[in-house]
């Protein structure tokens, strides 16, 4: 399994909101760590994904195996 780090603190971000978030990194990162390092097919990467009005960026670290929570950003009302 990949680890869950976090760049700066993201308290700002409502409790439910960190909970989806903590919940769908949980999922990628059990997801990843089915990829086995030697396979050479996970790259470093950033993604970004849009949770309840939230814009949510995180790095995959893959020789650290790793996913670091980057930003958290509100886009407004949906």
């Amino acid at each position: 399994m990949f680890e869950i780090a976090f760049a700066k603190q993201f308290d700002y971000v409502p409790e439910d909101v960190r909970a989806r978030i903590d919940l769908r990194l949980r999922n990628i990162a059990s997801s990843l760590g089915n990829i086995q390092k030697d396979q050479g097919t996970l790259q470093d990467s950033v993604v970004v994904l849009v949770i309840d009005a939230w814009r949510i960026q995180y790095r995959v670290e893959a020789s650290a195996r790793r996913l670091l929570l980057e930003e958290a950003l509100f886009l407004g009302r949906e």
